[in-house]
């Protein structure tokens, strides 16, 4: 399986990011199924300790009391009728320092476009975690009149970074110094624990696969100017309501790097699962196509751009690997 070059890593947390926030607009909470298949209900703990293995990562967690494994983040969960969450990005860096990643994630969650998003959060505070440099910090995110208690931290491992992100709901008894806690109790395995998407899809000629723990990304070229599509489930954002999926849609491709804006949106069918395909440009110039995919626990997303000054059309080969698309 060939493996690419990591995207940079602001592109794929502005990606995750805009599918993670609290579903404060009436979707349900994290779900205690993956977007596409089943989900880790719960895992092991570590022999002789409570801390248990998430899916996808080198990570292991201490979960607080009544929280549990859930692989469609990957990450932590209270389960159904919870909105209270844990996700765990784990990432390729290639090319850069890991202080320089860590300091790009840092600044990725204080830009406008995530104040837009109603994310408030304070100063990053460099820390170490499980022996290793790391950032962390805490504020608030505001969802469909909502305030969340939020705490982040990033942690870079040799040629990785792991990217930690709690979403507290109201009501809930951990505050936001105790999820800090437990983030910054983090352990690092030796291996990547076992755990699947729910689904896969097939790279289209000249497009090189690289699997992190949220998002399999395909490339075509090198840096910022590459051709790139991410394909993601929606890390624990309940099922979309029938009659909201046409505006979620719409939302969720505004929300992309860049504040595309759609030129066309069509309905879909891929896999048996119903969804649409929508496209546009982004304030970069660069052609965006997303295809959302929506099942009965979440939805399973595909966002991709390209330079059409600089590269042929790649919209063709976006839709052959959204097409390819089986669910496992």
């Amino acid at each position: 399986m060939p493996v690419s070059r990591a995207l940079p890593v602001a592109v794929v947390v502005a990606v995750l990011v805009a599918g993670c926030s609290p579903a404060g607009d009436g979707a349900a909470g994290p779900s205690s199924t993956a977007a596409s298949g089943p989900a880790t209900s719960s895992a092991a703990p570590v022999e002789g300790d409570d801390y248990v293995a998430i899916p996808r990562t080198n990570i292991l967690l201490r979960p607080p009391a009544g929280m549990e494994v859930d692989a469609s983040l990957p990450g932590l969960s209270r389960g159904a009728g919870s909105r209270t969450s844990v996700l765990v990005i784990e990432q390729q860096i290639k090319g850069k320092s890991g202080q320089d990643a860590l300091t790009e994630v840092a600044g990725a969650f204080r830009t406008e476009k995530s104040k837009a998003q109603g994310l408030e959060m304070g100063e990053a505070r460099n820390v170490a975690v499980a022996g290793h440099p790391a950032v962390a910090t805490t504020g608030t995110q505001r969802m469909g009149g909502v305030t969340f208690v939020k705490a982040f931290v990033a942690l870079a491992v040799g040629e990785k970074i792991v990217m930690m992100n709690a979403s507290v709901e109201p009501g809930d008894p951990l505050s936001a110094e105790a999820v800090l806690e437990v983030l910054s109790g983090a352990r690092w395995g030796q291996e990547v624990a076992p755990g699947g998407f729910g689904f896969d899809l097939t790279a289209a000629p000249g497009y090189q696969r690289n699997e992190g723990s949220g998002a399999i990304t395909f490339t075509l070229g090198e840096g910022v100017k590459a051709a790139r599509l991410i394909a993601a489930p929606s890390l624990g954002v309940g099922a979309v309501p029938f009659d909201r999926r046409r505006d979620f849609a719409n939302e969720r491709f505004g929300k992309l790097p860049h504040s595309p804006s759609a030129e066309s949106v069509q309905e879909v069918r891929i896999a048996g699962k119903p969804g649409f395909e929508l496209t546009g440009r982004n304030s970069e110039s660069r052609t965006v196509y997303m295809v959302i995919l929506y099942t009965d626990a979440g939805y399973v997303v595909l966002a991709g751009d390209f330079d059409p000054a600089g590269q042929p059309d790649q919209l063709p080969a976006f839709r052959s690997m959204a097409q390819s698309l089986v669910v496992q």
